[in-house]
Order: C-alpha cells, then sequence, then structure tokens
C-alpha cells in the first residue's frame, strides 16, 4: 500500500529538517520509515509512476538520488 502526504515546511520547519528538505517542491518515497528515493525539483507524471511501480513491486531501489 502507498500512503501520499503533503507537508507545508514554513508550518512544519522541524519536518523539513528531519528529512533534509532545502528546495520546493520535493518528493520524498519512504518505505518502512526509510527514504528510498527523493526527487527535488518539478518532474513529470511518469517519473512519478515509476518508482511507485518499483516500490509497490519490491523492485529494490539501489539508493536515493536527486533529480533535478
Amino acid at each position: 500500500s502507498v500512503i501520499i502526504a503533503k507537508c507545508n515546511i514554513d508550518s512544519s520547519p522541524e519536518l523539513a529538517q528531519q528529512y533534509g528538505v532545502r528546495s520546493v517542491p520535493t518528493l520524498l518515497f519512504i518505505q518502512r520509515g526509510e527514504v528510498k528515493q527523493r526527487i527535488v525539483g518539478a518532474t513529470d507524471k511518469g517519473s512519478v509512476e515509476k518508482i511507485l511501480n518499483k516500490m509497490l513491486s519490491g523492485e529494490k531501489i539501489v539508493r536515493p538520488f536527486a533529480m533535478h
């Protein structure tokens, strides 16, 4: 299953600091409490779908990376 949440970093700066969010927008893909993937900046729907499909299929994501 997947939970999608939105956070206003102006209202929750401690959460932004906890996850190292320095730029907006930033998408974090978290699985079992661990950040598996990170996209910084605008991105397209296809990129998000690809990551979600990998996570849901159980495919290993080697390490988080940032896309610009």
